[in-house]
């Protein structure tokens, strides 16, 4: 009788991070496809190696729980590449995330249905050995263009490419630009369909020609292997970072692909990244970021009233002729947050407590914009039960009203993820927008989501929101919006709305001197013990009351401290008992030297909630 070591491909909170055992009378390859009883439920699984029971039979009396058989082996090679399951095994000991699900979360679920009908045979040999990389900088426009010629070059040589891009819209959009390949482009995406996706593996693992396959990070799990160049589009987009578990950031796996395979991997982004600067990628910049004659201007607010409409934004609207205006906001509803003025109580959602967000549709009312629970507004302050509630801030909605109320006859739409929450919904605005001729669409992040949203014209109003985020990214955040938002200006220049003027990071910008600000922006990291020469990780727990808060905080500190860098208290917008405790630790100690850290960890994983390198602390 053998003993097998397995991780299921499903969804595994943070605590159940396997390899989980079971056994079986046959021999059974590692790396093996077998199917399992896993919660009751019957489930596939990866095997990762197999040893004798008498060799561990001492061990095995220590078991709280009864050892299942291998329900049935499926077969000893993979529907999928097996590279990808070390890939998912590497980086699991390093974000702490279950191996299965991460391999699950690039492997199409209906794949999974019908595992045996893609099975992988011998691997093709990597015979390209370009391990280089190198990030290409420009706009959108430019860097499309930019991959027609690599995909044109790529394709004489024989060589397959791979465009992966952060948004099932940034895929279509990009596999519309390349129609002139129609013959051997293949896309994939969380919403292909099964025909399609079929199709579109057939074409990936059985034809002999080059392919051009564009898609999301789900595309992995279908790569052959032989794939000669492997680009990555918007690099830096936030949509490639897992919010849910497992919480990952997919770039990584796509980079750790390339590598494996010894394919060329190239980066696309507006902006270069800190790592970018850090480990010497080579820099490709396609033009001069700016328009040539278009210079883009600050509008200073600090000597202005906080108002939605100042003066200088009426002015602009109402100039002539009559031009398509976007206004950017990077918050949604009418107010920002919501305090008691009589206790200074912040409105929080009672679930997560990040602030809520007051809203007016046919009704006002409170969102959550973390867990995207909602209530009713006839609530009393938490904390004192007054009704002496007022709101902060400008949000899109305010913005929408002011400018209706104030311009009546002038077509405008309200589009962000609340009032335009359908894909239906959206193309309609976008296309009643583009046909206007003197429209005016005001959103948040959902309009640079869609890189067919251009203007005449493009403000951002009251861009001083951001600065408020206490986010160590933010300014890298900031400048990649003033670009994206630059490139939908298409008459005009873009104008930001500031109380801070004199910021640097907008002198930078206007100047077009980005990368030397983020030189400096480095500089501070390293000096501040901060990402990227440093791993940064976030304890989170909930505690029935203060003292036990108290309590296990000060246990994390004693348990930890000698282990890492420093431990700290993350700040809270309220006076709940969530904690969060921010961890630094040295990125080389971290990978290779936390084995102490990691069971202290695992120990507690029941109760706290771990985050490494996560996409903001706040």
């Amino acid at each position: 009788m053998k003993l097998i070591s397995v991780h299921p491909l499903i969804l595994l909170p943070q605590k159940l991070q396997g390899p989980f055992t079971y056994f079986s009378r046959e021999n059974i390859p590692d790396h093996s496809l077998v199917e399992v009883s896993f919660n009751k439920k019957n489930t596939l699984a990866i095997v990762e190696t197999m040893w004798p029971l008498a060799s561990n039979k001492s061990e095995i009396k220590k078991y709280t729980y009864s050892l299942k058989r291998i329900h049935k082996i499926i077969s000893s090679n993979l529907p999928f590449h097996p590279s990808l399951f070390s890939i998912a095994t590497k980086i699991s000991k390093y974000s702490l995330e279950p191996a299965g699900s991460i391999l699950k979360s690039f492997i199409a679920s209906v794949l999974l249905k019908e595992p045996t009908k893609y099975l992988f045979g011998p691997l093709p040999h990597p015979h390209f050995h370009q391990r280089q990389h190198e990030t290409i900088l420009g706009t959108l426009e430019e860097r499309v263009a930019q991959y027609k010629t690599i995909v044109r070059e790529a394709f004489a040589k024989k060589r397959s490419v791979v465009i992966f891009v952060p948004t099932i819209q940034l895929a279509e959009y990009v596999h519309q630009r390349f129609s002139v390949f129609s013959k051997s482009e293949i896309l994939v995406h969380g919403s292909t369909s099964k025909k399609n996706l079929f199709a579109g593996i057939n074409l990936i693992r059985n034809s002999n020609t080059a392919r051009l396959i564009i898609g999301t990070p789900i595309a992995l799990g279908h790569l052959r292997g032989d794939e000669g160049i492997i680009i990555i589009e918007d690099a830096d987009n936030r949509h490639y970072i897992r919010h849910e578990r497992p919480r990952i950031y997919t770039t990584a796996a796509i980079r750790m692909f390339a590598q494996e395979i010894q394919a060329k991997l190239i980066s696309g982004k507006y902006i270069p990244s800190l790592e970018d600067l850090k480990n010497n990628i080579h820099l490709n910049y396609l033009s001069p970021r700016h328009k040539k004659g278009i210079e883009n201007r600050i509008i200073d607010l600090s000597q202005k009233d906080f108002t939605p409409l100042s003066e200088p934004l009426e002015t602009l609207l109402e100039s002539e002729p009559p031009r398509r205006f976007i206004i950017f906001l990077s918050r949604k509803g009418l107010y920002s947050f919501v305090i008691c003025r009589d206790c200074g109580w912040l409105v929080a959602c009672p679930t997560c407590k990040k602030p809520l967000v007051l809203h007016a549709a046919s009704k006002r009312y409170y969102a959550c914009h973390n867990c995207n629970k909602s209530s009713t507004v006839d609530v009393a302050c938490q904390n004192c039960s007054g009704w002496n509630l007022q709101g902060y801030g400008f949000g899109t909605e305010r913005i929408y009203t002011e400018i209706k109320k104030t311009m009546p006859s002038r077509p405008i739409w309200l589009y962000d993820d609340e009032s335009a929450a359908t894909r239906t919904k959206q193309q309609m605005i976008k296309k009643e927008f583009l046909s206007s001729r003197d429209g005016i669409l005001i959103g948040s992040e959902l309009i640079i989501e869609d890189p067919e949203l251009t203007a005449d014209q493009v403000l951002i109003a009251h861009i001083d929101n951001l600065f408020s985020i206490p986010d160590y990214r933010m300014n890298e955040r900031i400048l990649t919006l003033l670009a994206k938002l630059e490139e939908r200006s298409k008459e005009s220049p873009l104008l930001i709305q500031t109380k801070f003027p004199k910021h640097p990071l907008f002198k930078y910008f206007l100047e077009d001197h980005s990368k030397r600000f983020l030189e400096q922006e480095l500089e501070e990291r390293k000096t501040e013990e901060l990402p990227p020469y440093t791993a940064l990780i976030v304890i989170s727990f909930t505690a029935k009351n203060k003292k036990e808060a108290d309590k296990q905080t000060l246990y994390i500190r004693k348990s930890l401290e000698s282990l890492v860098l420093s431990v700290d208290t993350l700040p809270t917008l309220t006076q709940g008992i969530k904690t969060s405790i921010i961890l630094t630790i040295e990125k080389n100690v971290w990978l290779r030297e936390s084995d102490e850290l990691k069971k202290i960890f695992f120990k507690n994983m029941d109760r706290w909630d771990i985050a490494v390198d996560p996409d903001t602390i706040v």
